[in-house]
């Protein structure tokens, strides 16, 4: 949290979160300022993150704790994607032409790990305690959105480009806004991380 608010204390002007995707707080061409605090501060929470997933252990030694440590694995993984976007935000401002995905592709792989890991640890619990069935909704409804929205912006307003302020001004709904349903679903993935603790606990 402390990275996150030094980055936007650090951010150029008024920092719209609503149409300002997460990657621009990172980013030294951005955000020179505050880019390395919000890096610096996500790789340490990533690794905060990793004594924190035994707490989501089930310790049940039967089948179905087979998903449940393949999602924990997915989880792991996840982190450490997250520690090397932070790394390379931080060490490597200026990726050259070769490697400009990179950063995207850190960001998908740690995103799509946590994803599908607290999507599985509360899918293999809901079979003997309904009550995980609400970090799945926190997780699975902002993606629903995402589609949705991407979809309907593709399909109407195809010459817009990559999001930014610029949306605001032309006009383009917050629902269509990929920054804003990134945020959130962002926000609601650590949320259903906390649940998932909260309803585990013995």
């Amino acid at each position: 949290m402390t990275g996150l608010v030094l980055a936007l204390r650090g951010y150029p002007g008024d920092f719209d979160w609503q149409y300002t995707v997460v990657s621009a707080l990172a980013s030294q061409k951005h955000n020179p300022a505050g880019g390395v605090w919000y890096s610096a501060g996500l790789g340490v929470a990533m690794l905060w993150l990793w004594p924190y997933l035994g707490r989501l252990r089930s310790g049940r030694a039967n089948g179905v704790a087979i998903l449940e440590s393949v999602a924990l694995k997915a989880m792991r993984a996840g982190i450490v994607f997250g520690v090397l976007m932070g790394l390379e935000s931080i060490l490597v401002p200026e990726l050259p032409e070769v490697l400009e995905k990179l950063h995207e592709l850190l960001a998908l792989s740690c995103f799509l790990c946590f994803y599908i890991g607290v999507l599985c640890v509360s899918v293999n619990r809901m079979q003997s305690e309904k009550r995980f069935v609400f970090p799945v909704a926190l997780i699975v409804i902002p993606i629903i959105a995402i589609g949705v929205s991407q979809l309907t912006l593709y399909l109407g307003q195809r010459d817009l480009g990559w999001v930014d302020q610029s949306w605001r001004e032309l006009g383009v709904p917050l629902w269509q806004s990929f920054a804003f349903w990134q945020w959130l679903a962002l926000f609601f993935l650590w949320g259903a991380l906390g649940m998932l603790g909260f309803l585990n606990r013995k």
